[in-house]
């Protein structure tokens, strides 16, 4: 049984370089021998400039070697890290300590979030009860001076 075995694929046969065709040249147009010089002509007053300066290069700052020990340093080396019992416990006391004061905080959070929706409502009644009080003052006003 051949499951695994490929397939033999049959190719053409590539042509021969006798029987290829070259391809045409391509035609360049006649070279001339006058180039003209880019550069552009700097006027002499501007060359003979006595308050020009010409100024030194700036050479670059010198870098300081990298000691391998002090890439050490930086890049610590996993190693395994022991605490003390007593040490763990505080610090599991500490964090059951600070679990217990965020639910607090929560809570009051919780707490004054209500209480600003309470004072929003009232708020909210307040100005409804003013727009009405305002309403009936204007038809008053309307009965009484005929407007």
């Amino acid at each position: 049984m051949n499951w695994f075995k490929r397939k033999k694929e049959v190719l053409p046969e590539p042509p021969k370089p006798e029987q290829m065709s070259m391809p045409e040249p391509i035609k360049l147009p006649p070279f001339s021998e006058e180039i003209e010089d880019p550069r552009i002509d700097i006027p002499p007053q501007i060359q003979e400039d006595p308050n020009v300066v010409e100024q030194e290069p700036i050479e670059k700052e010198e870098q300081l070697p990298i000691k391998k020990d002090t890439l050490e340093t930086y890049h610590k080396k996993e190693q395994p890290f022991f605490i003390q019992k007593s040490r763990f416990q505080e610090m599991l006391a500490e964090i059951s300590d600070t679990d217990i004061s965020l639910k607090e905080q929560k809570s009051t959070v919780d707490n004054i979030s209500e209480i600003e929706k309470k004072q929003e409502n009232q708020f909210e009644e307040i100005r409804v009860s003013l727009e009405d009080i305002e309403r009936k003052l204007l038809y008053v006003d309307g009965v009484l001076f005929g407007e």
